[in-house]
């Protein structure tokens, strides 16, 4: 139910294609069926408890004053295999914001559910991580690029505010398959693809010379990749 540390909760698209993500995310979110796992079919299980519940609300009710909803509302579903009013069940919710940096309820609260938020940025290396610091701290941060210099500036600046780095490029794709990660920022060129669906979590360094160069004493900085985008996106930023 979107309950792990490393869901992701902040997704920065580029501004000329906010719309266009939405639209790809809300369709990929229509698919998932909502109630008991224990039957075949369902994606997304209850919450763990009723306080969890409560919690997830307060956050998707906050996050409503200061977004609009993409997909879920405010997470209202009819779970599978459940009776009504049973199980502590949130619908996947994917809410927009207008404006990355002041839209203080994007950054200041983590959701421990399935609710993330859209925000459009400009695409700078030095703008997406200002923005991964705004969250105030984050267990990874996935980089997906083939633009090394981008990822030079990109990378020592993001480092202090993530327990871990995780880098990608289109080179090493297949290598890698994965569950979701917490923050994820591309910057891929436009002829690329990949799939809002497969993010690795832990694969293993396989660019040692990348690692030396940007890895920090605060920050492990491991160096692998996964086709990951839906669509020939620029620059998208998850976190």
């Amino acid at each position: 139910a979107g309950q792990k540390c490393t869901a992701i909760r902040r997704v920065f698209v580029p501004a000329a294609r906010i719309d266009e993500v939405g639209e790809a995310l809300a369709e990929r979110l229509s698919q998932i069926v909502v109630g008991d796992p224990a039957q075949d079919g369902v994606r997304l299980g209850p919450l763990a408890t009723a306080d969890q519940l409560r919690d997830v609300r307060a956050g998707i009710a906050a996050l409503a004053d200061a977004t609009r909803s993409v997909f879920g509302g405010l997470g209202e579903v009819r779970a599978q295999g459940a009776r009504d009013g049973k199980g502590y069940f949130v619908g996947p919710v994917l809410r927009a914001a207008a404006d990355a940096r002041t839209c203080t309820a994007l950054h200041a609260r983590e959701i421990f559910g399935p609710v993330a938020t859209l925000a459009p940025y400009g695409g700078e290396a030095g703008e997406a991580a200002a923005l991964v610091a705004l969250g105030r701290g984050s267990l990874v941060t996935s980089v997906y690029s083939d633009d090394r210099e981008w990822l030079k500036q990109l990378v020592p600046a993001c480092a202090g505010h993530n327990g871990r780095l995780y880098l990608g490029s289109a080179k090493m794709a297949a290598q890698s398959p994965g569950p979701w990660v917490k923050t994820t920022i591309w910057r891929m060129s436009s002829d690329q693809e990949a799939r809002l669906n497969c993010l690795p979590r832990n694969a293993a360094c396989t660019d040692r010379q990348v690692r030396s160069a940007w890895g920090s004493r605060n920050c492990q900085v491991t160096v692998s990749s996964s086709a990951t985008v839906r669509a020939p996106i620029s620059n998208l930023v998850l976190g």
